[in-house]
């Protein structure tokens, strides 16, 4: 994939945020079943220090506060300012302030460039990127998010990611666009032969003038990833939506050091 069609890519999702953050938002009120699998696996520092990699609306602050009521530090960064306005409004809520005194909302397109991601404070015990990875376009691209990220954890932190098995819906072939069809009809114009098996057009209630960008990361992919980001994995399981399927979550932490 070439430069200019990746920040093509990027500009189709930054419109797409831009024009649909309002309605995209309510529709991720509410938390993941997955996340409830990954509590025990937090370290028991207080206060945990998270970070939340497209944080959205601020749900996974506002379900730390409720799953795990235990003091908590939180940094979040997304690229949209319409959600993150939106996170400041749930993150003032009583219930998240009780247990996280100290929240950090940032914009910053790490979809666009990781290089900002080492000016970040950190440590941080865990790292989460839940519903990103998907936006991400170029697999090189990928795997140097995972690899920024991982340097960021603490000696006993965890990374913990999703990967949108959005092929699964039964409804997905109603919500894919041809790149054809997106190419006649938009200025931003994606030449196919630069794009990788699994990138996807998606609407969004229908709407086909503004779609979203989304790659399908495939098993083989998803398996390197740990190994890329020179990561232990610890776990990895299906959860969410129908049957506990729709998302796939690796979970990682810095490997253990060996025993001279």
């Amino acid at each position: 994939m070439n430069s200019a069609t990746r920040q093509t890519l990027i500009e189709i999702n930054r419109q797409f945020y831009e024009r649909f953050a309002g309605s995209f938002s309510q529709s991720r009120s509410n938390p993941w079943r997955g996340w409830e699998r990954l509590l025990p696996l937090l370290s028991e520092v207080s206060p945990l220090r998270v970070l939340d990699v497209g944080c959205g609306n601020g749900r996974l602050a506002s379900y730390l506060a409720r799953a795990r009521p235990k003091p908590f530090n939180f940094h979040g960064l997304d690229a949209s300012p319409a959600l993150l306005r939106l996170a400041r409004e749930q993150l003032s809520e009583p219930a998240v302030q009780g247990f996280c005194d100290d929240v950090q909302l940032e914009e910053l397109d790490v979809v666009g460039s990781t290089e900002a991601l080492a000016d970040l404070p950190g440590p941080y015990d865990f790292v989460a990127l839940f519903g990103v990875l998907h936006h991400v376009p170029g697999i090189d691209a990928r795997v140097e998010l995972v690899r920024r990220l991982a340097a960021l954890l603490s000696p006993d932190g965890v990374l913990a990611l999703s990967c949108w098995r959005f092929d699964h819906l039964p409804r997905f072939d109603a919500k894919t666009i041809p790149w054809e069809e997106h190419n006649q009809r938009s200025t931003l114009r994606v030449d196919p032969k630069q794009l990788e098996t699994g990138d996807y057009l998606l609407t969004w209630k229908g709407e086909r003038e503004t779609p979203r960008y989304c790659h399908r990361v495939s098993r083989e992919e998803a398996n390197g990833l740990a190994e890329q980001a020179r990561l232990r994995l610890v776990d990895d399981f299906l959860a969410d939506g129908p049957g506990d399927v729709l998302n796939r979550y690796l979970v990682m932490t810095r490997p253990v050091p060996e025993v001279c």
